[in-house]
């Protein structure tokens, strides 16, 4: 909901983890070499002398993908590419598929049947296996090895980098797109085979990273840390699935904050419903309304929250949640914020906020604290505004 950043030294450990050994990989394929990637169970999962490297439609498809790749690696900091620059890199890769479609078909209506595009594809899929996330959400890096002169990859676990280390470094505890559910990395000692021994293996469990761009479509993005949003599994699979985001049409959390965007808005049925000895959980709903901010920001958020369905997510399903912020917020008289203070002397703000309304009310911790956003707008709109104006 707030801008999420990634401090430097995270960057410089997933260029480490990753990019000489990447370079590497597509320089053999660029080669003809057969390329040796093993997934860790000692299985090559590239087959040797691979028939797509020798098809006719290699050099104009297959080999013409490697190689935009490859310069996007080395020029673009394909691992590291900010949002603004992965923009242009998806919009390369479009294009050049687009350019592929094109020359399939017109090789099919010259009746050039060997030509099918065949080797693009299989140039994907080799992609999305260097550039594996289900082996980074295992906390496993790409290591090079040298074995007799020749070239062989593969995957190993590491003990400060992967997926969970990412999720820890980024500090956000709630979803970056409705920050209503929470975002976790969680160290869990446990061995299912003897539960009462002390020198227990460690677990690693974590919530999931959504891909902005979906790596099936965009598998050398797959690795690509400002693609990578910590996100609750609804968002991720319930509510985006296969549908796509874009730069320009929606909030990126590393972008753009959807705070500064909309705020939520309490709406109560009838002025009778503001006694607290008649207020219903279906007396209040809560809309979504657009700030002062750039009319730009503004419709992005907006397309953010259609695409993510947070009004319906909140009133559904976060109705109590709702009812208690409005309940805490009218019910509390103003005195009793001065009767805290002065029993407690030198009690923080955020720390009185927390013990009244159940938040701290401090924007700058949204990705810190689930529902944080609702209770902030609603504690902003509802302890000083006129309640007559609300219906």
């Amino acid at each position: 909901m707030r801008l999420l950043t990634i401090e430097g030294a995270i960057l410089d450990k997933h260029r480490q983890s990753y990019g000489d050994a990447l370079n590497y990989a597509i320089d053999d394929l660029l080669s003809g070499k057969d390329l040796h990637l093993h997934n860790g169970n000692g299985k090559n999962v590239i087959p040797r002398k691979a028939a797509w490297i020798e098809a006719k439609d290699f050099i104009c498809c297959g080999r013409c993908y490697l190689m935009l790749v490859q310069r996007m690696l080395k020029q673009c900091d394909l691992l590291c590419a900010e949002p603004t620059q992965l923009a242009k890199i998806v919009n390369q890769l479009d294009c050049f598929e687009g350019a592929v479609h094109g020359y399939v078909k017109g090789k099919k209506k010259n009746k050039q049947t060997t030509f099918q595009g065949g080797a693009y594809a299989q140039a994907k899929d080799t992609l999305a296996k260097l550039f594996d996330y289900n082996q980074f959400g295992e906390n496993k890096i790409l290591k090079f090895y040298d074995y007799n002169g020749q070239h062989c990859f593969g995957w190993e676990t590491s003990d400060d980098w992967g997926a969970w280390y990412f999720i820890k470094a980024l500090k956000a505890e709630a979803c970056a797109y409705c920050n209503a559910d929470g975002v976790f990395s969680l160290v869990l000692n446990y061995d299912p085979a003897k539960p009462s021994r002390t020198d227990v293996r460690v677990v690693r469990k974590r919530s999931p990273l959504d891909h902005f761009y979906g790596h099936s479509k965009y598998p050398c993005l797959g690795l690509s840390l400002y693609n990578l949003v910590p996100a609750c599994t609804r968002c991720n699979t319930n509510m985006k699935g296969a549908k796509e985001q874009s730069l320009c049409n929606h909030i990126h959390p590393y972008v753009d904050s959807f705070d500064d965007g909309l705020r939520f808005f309490a709406l109560f049925t009838s002025i009778a419903t503001l006694s607290m000895s008649r207020l219903r959980d279906d007396d209040v709903m809560v809309v979504l309304r657009p700030t002062n901010a750039d009319p730009r920001l503004v419709k992005r958020a907006t397309c953010s929250s259609e695409f993510f369905h947070l009004e319906e997510v909140y009133n559904q399903i976060y109705r109590r949640e709702i009812m208690d912020v409005v309940r805490r917020v009218l019910m509390l008289p103003a005195s009793y914020r001065e009767d805290l203070k002065k029993r407690y002397p030198g009690i923080e703000e955020t720390l009185a906020n927390r013990m009244l309304v159940g938040s701290s009310c401090d924007r700058s911790r949204i990705n810190s604290e689930r529902l944080s956003k609702l209770t902030c707008d609603l504690y902003e709109q509802l302890h000083v505004a006129d309640l007559k104006y609300m219906i």
